[in-house]
């Protein structure tokens, strides 16, 4: 009996040495937005959303997980998509290869039917390498150029108010990851 006693105690003590190295949460930041945001910018060009957070990391070495949840699209046009891109003080990140003329976004989602609630959410694990101040935003693009909202089920301009036109709730969370 104490020899399995013995191999669970140097099981576990094996575990809690490899963990002890790093991986510790020393800050969490976090914006909201429970108003709607509203862009007809197309392909490209991208717009604020309002979700912006800044961080300034303890050390050099540490890591920011990034969590974005977009609570609603709405778009006035189906069959198109929505595209998001994550900025870190002025410079794109999260964002694919570039491709030709093809965008470089860093999370998308396509808009089958007008005027749906289609939720989006993103998680991105950035190594800033730096000990400044660091805002991180998250900026919206369409297809087309056709209106798309944030936080509003219903972009085609009718917004009636009642029940089957939603409002939700956007955020960004900044959690800093101790190296």
């Amino acid at each position: 009996m104490s020899g399995i006693i013995a191999d669970n105690v140097g099981r576990s003590s094996g575990l809690v040495k490899s963990a002890g190295g790093g991986g510790k949460v020393l800050q969490v930041v976090t914006d909201t937005l429970t108003t709607t945001a509203t862009t007809t910018v197309a392909d490209a060009t991208f717009a604020d959303t309002g979700l912006s957070a800044a961080i300034t990391p303890a050390t050099t070495s540490s890591r920011i997980l990034i969590l974005v949840a977009i609570g609603a699209v709405g778009r006035d046009v189906a069959n198109r998509q929505a595209a998001f891109r994550l900025d870190r003080s002025g410079t794109s990140i999260g964002i694919g290869d570039a491709a030709s003329t093809r965008g470089r976004v860093s999370f998308g989602l396509a808009m089958a039917h007008v005027d749906r609630y289609s939720p989006a959410s993103f998680t991105w694990l950035d190594s800033p390498s730096s000990d400044s101040s660091l805002t991180y935003k998250v900026e919206f693009s369409g297809s087309g150029g056709e209106t798309q909202t944030i936080n509003a089920e219903d972009s085609s301009g009718v917004d009636n108010n009642d029940q089957s036109n939603s409002r939700s709730a956007s955020s960004l969370t900044l959690i800093e990851i101790g190296a």
